[in-house]
Parts: structure tokens; sequence; C-alpha cells
């Protein structure tokens, strides 16, 4: 008979891993809601109100610039989204612009850094 080689004494609570912010869960929106404008065949997002990830780690925001976020009826987008996170680990992701480019079937992810003038601006959110 084998003995299990880890004591629970050692087994990390998950509570303690998302507010050390390890959840990646703190990276995905589940909740707000988002106001847009129809033109066209596009919807136009101009405003993200109480956009939260599970547990209210990070708040999500669009990033403002000369190119707006948009979605059609087909389920092409491109968006430009910010976040505000609320835990030491992730506090790195308020650098980075997420853009979100592609079909929503097969979204395309990058990140990019932001100027010195929107972080001030991110920090103000």
């Amino acid at each position: 008979m084998r003995k299990n080689v880890f004591h629970p004494l050692f087994a990390i609570p998950g509570e303690i891993i998302l507010r050390l912010g390890l959840d990646p869960n703190v990276l995905n929106p589940v909740t707000g809601t988002i106001y847009f404008n129809l033109q066209g065949d596009k919807f136009y997002m101009t405003k993200f109100k109480d956009v939260y990830s599970e547990g209210r780690g990070s708040k999500f925001y669009l990033a403002g610039g000369p190119n707006p976020s948009w979605m059609d009826f087909e389920g092409n987008l491109s968006m430009q989204v910010r976040m505000k996170q609320y835990n030491l680990i992730f506090k790195i992701a308020e650098l980075f612009t997420v853009s979100v480019e592609g079909n929503i079937k097969k979204p395309r992810y990058n990140l990019q850094k932001q100027s010195k003038g929107s972080r001030r601006e991110a920090i103000l959110n």
C-alpha cells in the first residue's frame, strides 16, 4: 500500500490562490453592460459599464483611440480593451491593451503596450 506523498497541510486553498492573483479567470469578463450604437452593418461599442471578471478581480473598459471597437452581423470584430487589476500579480496587465481581431468563432488576440499618457488615463478609470 502506497502513502500519499503530499500532506494536506501543504495544499493551498483556492481562495488564497485567487487573492494572490494566480487564477486566470481574472482575465475573463463575466458580467456587466456594453453600450453600443448600430451604424450600417456594425455595432460600435461606446462604453463598458461594470464589466468585471469572476469575483471582481479585474475591471474591463474600452480603450480610447482613433479606431473604435466594433462587431458586424457576420461576427467579424475589432476591439481594444484595457483592464484594471485588483490583485498584485496581474497588475502588469494594466500596462497593455488587449486587441481582439478576426471573427467571434476564431478570434486573434494581441497585446499592445500602452503609452505613458494612456497609463495615466487608465489610473483615473
